[in-house]
């Protein structure tokens, strides 16, 4: 590896849209960084990029990444429980680096990052991991950082 060392990282605020974790917020009863605009939440946390020799990228995520968003495939808009399509790319293609790592619960635990147009709020065996999950806009909110971070 090249002599270099990048290292970044950024705050992120991720709407609340989970009942469960709602409730939570509500009740005070997080540990977690909570704000309150109005009815509505936001959950404070962090996203990290760091490069060594400009071979191998880090991404340090504050949850467990579903792996479709790491490696592509993610449902289509046929698939998916809304109908529509999952517009960014795979984390793994967001970097010029070949060798992509992701750190996942890095400095935070905001649950399950699945995309956004997969998220369904119900409580059964084949989407459990909403339960556990910020919201239906995690996924993009922490893409997007990283994106800007990657740039």
């Amino acid at each position: 590896l090249a002599p270099v060392l990048n290292i970044a990282h950024k705050e992120v605020m991720v709407p609340v849209d989970n009942g469960i974790l709602t409730l939570a917020c509500r009740e005070g009863i997080l540990a977690s960084v909570v704000v309150k605009d109005g009815e509505d939440y936001t959950l404070a946390s962090e996203v990290g990029y760091m490069e060594l020799g400009n071979e191998v990228a880090v991404f340090f995520a504050p949850g467990e990444f579903e792996p479709s968003l790491f490696y592509g495939g993610t449902a289509t808009p046929e698939e998916s429980w809304d109908g529509t399509s999952w517009d960014y790319p795979a984390l793994k293609d967001i970097t010029d680096c070949d060798n992509v790592l992701v750190f996942g619960l890095a400095n935070d635990a905001i649950g399950y990052i699945v995309p956004d147009n997969d998220y369904v709020m119900l409580l059964n065996h084949d989407h459990y991991a909403e339960t556990l999950s910020v919201g239906k806009h995690t996924a993009s909110t922490l893409m997007s950082a990283f994106e800007s971070l990657a740039k």
